[in-house]
């Protein structure tokens, strides 16, 4: 059973909601300035570019001895981005993050997306993808390699609350969106029974509660 969980990304989109649905947890949250307020979170100062996280010996050392699961949601979404741009925080910081579950020992849960994963093919990524997709697979294969207990979570594209709409930070999506309200573009152009593969950030966060609370230790969730 896991009791302490160690969370990247809290501060952000799916982040948020994993920390409402996860209340009863203690949590140990990585932070760049801004503490998290609530009642059951332990901010943590730090940055995940940087080993050990940035922090000293003994925070680093106390850290691996209190917490008993790893869940890494904090990356770069940009898809604008070159790979240089966003390598440091998706693919050095994914190796820093795998390299304190191996120090404490702990599984890992790693939050990717849907979009390096090719459908036509089981168990093989995209063959060509933006920068920001090129460093989620990238991450991807040395957590794989590394092994270490690895759950990853592959959402589509992550839009606010289901009932609310709360989100933390607006996406894509809500650009677009703005950009039709306000008639800077007249029509998107597409197959008007095309579908957008959207999902809520509470159900995406529903899944990750579910599969803590269920002790899940491995697996791959589309």
């Amino acid at each position: 059973m896991y009791n302490n969980i160690f969370i990247t990304g809290g501060s952000g989109v799916l982040g948020t909601s994993v920390i409402e649905k996860l209340h009863d947890f203690k949590l140990h949250c990585l932070v760049h300035n801004t503490p998290l307020k609530k009642n059951n979170v332990n901010t943590i100062i730090g940055d995940i570019r940087l080993p050990q996280l940035g922090l000293n010996n003994e925070d680093y050392l106390e850290l691996c001895e209190n917490i008993d699961l790893i869940v890494h949601m904090a990356a770069l979404t940009n898809f604008n981005m070159s790979y240089e741009k966003v390598c440091t925080t998706n693919v050095t910081g994914t190796l820093n993050i795998l390299q304190l579950a191996k120090d404490a020992k702990v599984p890992l849960y790693h939050v990717s997306t849907a979009y390096v994963h090719n459908f036509n093919q089981e168990d093989s990524y995209i063959t060509k993808g933006n920068g920001y997709e090129d460093s989620k697979i990238e991450a991807e294969r040395y957590l794989c390699d590394s092994g270490i207990p690895l759950t990853v979570i592959r959402p589509s594209i992550i839009l606010g609350d289901s009932k609310t709409g709360e989100i933390a930070n607006q996406q894509g999506f809500h650009f677009i969106a703005k950009l039709l309200l306000q008639n800077r573009i007249p029509i998107i152009p597409g197959d008007a029974d095309s579908k957008i593969d959207i999902v809520s950030q509470d159900y995406v966060a529903d899944v990750i509660s579910h599969l803590i609370r269920s002790n899940n230790r491995e697996g791959e969730f589309l």
